[in-house]
């Protein structure tokens, strides 16, 4: 089973000064770090929501996801979620599985990634 990756990147990140999904580690960016993690780990399909400083986050964003702009990000996660949510079922109307990655853990690793997967296709 093909399973989509959703990385919500939408947040202004205020307690940072930055949004979250431009934070630098190791000469990396968390959003770039969220993506490699999830294409690693063996998804294919990545879409990243943006929102605060969606011209920046988009043109830092690796040119294999596809960016979804999240227009009431201020409201909170969950309207960035639905953002993405709703573009991923309007665009994969047959997809059975989704694997949603916040920019802000970027020590979850393509392990964990293929973990999560090889349990969702074990359960369908």
């Amino acid at each position: 089973m093909a399973i989509l990756g959703l990385v919500l990147a939408a947040g202004a990140g205020t307690r940072m000064g930055q949004p979250k999904a431009l934070v630098a580690d190791h000469g990396e960016t968390w959003l770039a770090r969220s993506v490699a993690a999830l294409r690693a780990g063996g998804i294919e399909t990545v879409y990243v929501v943006v929102g605060a400083s969606a011209d920046e986050v988009r043109a830092a964003a690796p040119a294999e996801c596809r960016v979804i702009e999240a227009t009431s990000w201020a409201e909170g996660m969950g309207a960035s979620l639905r953002s993405g949510i709703a573009t991923l079922s309007r665009e994969h109307p047959t997809a059975e599985a989704m694997l949603i990655m916040l920019v802000d853990t970027p020590g979850v690793g393509p392990d964990v990634v293929r973990r999560l997967a090889a349990s969702a296709n074990a359960t369908t």
